[in-house]
């Protein structure tokens, strides 16, 4: 069973035309949890450990978009011809001083 927070499954039964993705966002050394994870029009929110699951996708060319409080957004192409473990970095936010 899926853990709601963290894993979606786009279809029920899996053959071999899907794939799995694992995503995981850092800060370049510490896991983001929390961070929002839009991979084409699947919705997730990553875990304590910054990871965030989909399965069963099929291949194409997916948009991969993370926000995260307090980093810069972060958009990226990924193109799914297999299981993919993808890591994304993010960038602190630069606040501008008054």
């Amino acid at each position: 069973m899926p853990n709601q927070e963290t894993d979606d499954y786009a279809t029920e039964d899996s053959d071999d035309t899907t794939f799995n993705i694992h995503i995981t966002v850092t800060d370049g050394s510490n896991a983001v949890s929390g961070a929002k994870v839009k991979f084409g029009e699947i919705n997730r929110t990553t875990g304590n450990q910054g990871g965030a699951n989909i399965y069963n996708i099929t291949a194409g060319s997916y948009t991969l978009e993370v926000t995260a409080d307090g980093f810069e957004d972060y958009t990226s192409t990924v193109v799914v011809d297999d299981d993919e473990d993808v890591s994304v970095t993010l960038t602190a936010s630069v606040v501008p001083k008054d």
